[in-house]
């Protein structure tokens, strides 16, 4: 990956941490949240994407917590997140996407394929998902019987659980089914 390489911070993630990116950008993964070089989130949910089902990370006066939301109220641009503690509603600045990748794969239990070419498969059920490198996100190449999708964007997690659900008509979680 060429670009510039900002000296390391005393802070920053152990290695393995950092997120691939665009030339010139480094990312760091801390606490479940994207912070760029000067240590402020860089990514908003957009509410419009949310749906019953999806985890992401909710913020409660700084405690930011992982969690799956379990009601929405449209109008008002609130979801009710559990977060395995309590529910509680968020308003859409308290919440932040999980980015997509093979430990929340894993979670979600795929398993997963590294092919000869350096392509990685994962697989839940008759769904399939390739991507072009181990932990390359940038490109997806999903499909379930007869529908397939080329996605040219790196997805955040509740993105990909819609992608799912669209295509399934399943709810993408923790269970595991054949």
């Amino acid at each position: 990956m060429g670009g510039k390489q900002l000296p390391a911070r005393a802070d920053a993630p152990a290695a393995g941490k950092k997120i691939k990116c665009a030339p010139g950008n480094v990312f760091y993964l801390k606490n479940l949240f994207i912070f760029n070089h000067q240590n402020q989130i860089i990514i908003m949910i957009k509410f419009q994407e949310i749906q019953k089902g999806d985890y992401l990370i909710a913020d409660f006066d700084g405690d930011k917590r992982r969690g799956e939301v379990t009601n929405l109220q449209r109008e008002s641009k609130r979801a009710m997140v559990d977060n395995g503690i309590q529910e509680f509603w968020y308003e859409e600045n308290q919440l932040f996407p999980l980015p997509l990748n093979d430990e929340e794969l894993t979670t979600l239990k795929f398993s997963k394929q590294e092919n000869e070419d350096g392509t990685v498969k994962y697989m839940k059920g008759a769904f399939r998902m390739m991507i072009p490198a181990r932990d390359n996100f940038s490109k997806l190449e999903i499909w379930y019987r007869d529908e397939r999708r080329h996605i040219v964007q790196p997805l955040n997690l509740h993105q990909f659980q819609n992608h799912f659900y669209e295509m399934t008509k399943v709810h993408l979680n923790h269970e595991s089914f054949e």
